[in-house]
């Protein structure tokens, strides 16, 4: 449509004036565009000064001039600000942020020593719940055996608080559960409290959500330590 153009002539009016002065504060594309566009009319503007006679010059300098959006916006007072701030978040972006996240992406990603837990010994019925003391803000494993026997599909294993809210659950083949199963609990997935560990068995086309009465459950406290 050549506005930029047109803008930059003057040939924009009143409210088409406005809507494009509020565009291309949005728009890169012809925030450039003006940009470049306002420079070369300043130095056209020179050159043709420059070929006034002197009282030419003292006439154009007394008429009064309207001050654009954008001129407003180049004004010192206002540019060196704005420079200072994006100065400040490069800065910090170079020197905290990316080093930061630099340093948790390797350490999420190298070798480090798992803390585990087992609730194999624990009582299914009743008694004292398995102390966990695990590292804050490090992950730690939960061991426990599948119940045999059970006409299951697969098992889901859920981690209910003292409300008996459940707090995750995780879905076991069978093939797995032939085995001690190890349950992954991520850092800070818990809070500290008394937790109770359900296993439930899921007959075929039956989902976790809809679990029955659980198989075996075992309770364990959770504490952090530093």
């Amino acid at each position: 449509m050549g506005a930029t153009e047109k803008y930059l002539l003057g040939e924009l009016k009143g409210e088409e004036r406005e809507r494009f002065e509020e565009h291309f504060f949005v728009c890169a594309e012809c925030a450039a565009d003006v940009k470049s566009g306002a420079l070369f009319l300043s130095g056209a503007k020179k050159q043709l000064l420059g070929a006034q006679t002197a009282p030419t010059q003292v006439a154009a300098a007394r008429e009064p001039r309207r001050t654009s959006r954008l001129e407003a916006w180049l004004r010192p007072q206002i540019v060196v600000p704005i420079l200072a701030a994006l100065l400040f978040v490069i800065v910090y972006q170079n020197l905290v942020l990316l080093p930061h996240m630099k340093n948790a992406g390797a350490a999420a990603i190298a070798p480090q020593p798992l803390q585990s837990f087992s609730l194999v010994a624990a009582n299914s019925r009743g008694g004292e719940p398995v102390k966990v003391e695990a590292s804050a803000n490090s992950p730690f494993g939960l061991y426990v055996d599948v119940p045999p026997g059970g006409n299951y599909s697969s098992y889901s294993l859920q981690v209910k608080d003292s409300a008996g809210k459940a707090q995750f659950s995780v879905d076991v083949p069978t093939v797995q559960a032939k085995d001690t199963v190890q349950v992954l609990i991520p850092a800070s997935a818990l809070a500290a409290g008394n937790y109770t560990l359900e296993i439930h068995g899921m007959p075929a086309g039956v989902t976790s959500g809809a679990a029955g009465s659980p198989i075996a459950s075992f309770m364990f406290s959770l504490e952090y330590i530093r």
